[in-house]
């Protein structure tokens, strides 16, 4: 095989690979309040977040936490999270097995 024709298809493969650029998309939200009660979950935490944007939010692991990292009961609290998100429980810790939240935290600040 010569090089012409080569160069030509490797070419056509770097064009084609920029026109079938496909960019995946969230509903990200947002949500912010005063910290009210956070419940320990096996794969994570469940944070009530009380008024203006209040709701229950799974705090995982991987979330982006901000400034002073208070997570506990009375600091403020503002981010982002995307929807949907359970709490399992560990066994024996909660009455139910799942408690569904809201949503799932992609980052968070707090007050101190």
């Amino acid at each position: 095989m010569s090089k012409k024709p080569f160069f030509y298809l490797l070419l056509g493969l770097i064009f084609l690979s920029f026109i079938f650029w496909t960019e995946s998309a969230q509903a990200i939200l947002g949500f912010g309040g005063r910290i009210l009660h956070l419940t320990p979950c096996a794969n994570g935490t469940l944070i009530a977040i009380g008024p203006p944007r209040s709701g229950l939010f799974m705090w995982m692991p991987g979330t982006l936490t901000f400034a002073w990292r208070q997570l506990r009961p009375g600091p403020w609290a503002l981010g982002s999270y995307v929807p949907g998100g359970t709490c399992v429980c560990p066994y024996g810790q909660c009455e139910v097995g799942a408690i569904p939240a809201l949503g799932t935290m992609k980052a968070i600040g707090t007050s101190f």
